[in-house]
């Protein structure tokens, strides 16, 4: 049998598996995108402007605020 080979997206050089999402830089601005297939080709399809603030780390406190 044929084996297809592996499809991905790349951001910033990082590897982005099909159906992972990322904070993709598009000049000035940014978006929040998932990585799909289109016609055989991995793409990047955007689901909202803009990017969610980045989830604490496990074991890592959030900062306190100001004042």
């Amino acid at each position: 049998g044929y084996e297809y080979p592996p499809c991905f997206c790349t951001n910033r050089d990082e590897r982005v598996e099909i159906g992972g999402t990322a904070c993709l830089r598009i000049g000035s601005r940014e978006v929040w995108a998932r990585c799909a297939m289109s016609v055989n080709n991995p793409i990047w399809r955007t689901l909202q402007q803009g990017c969610p603030p980045p989830e604490p780390s496990a074991g890592v406190a959030p900062p306190l605020p100001a004042g």
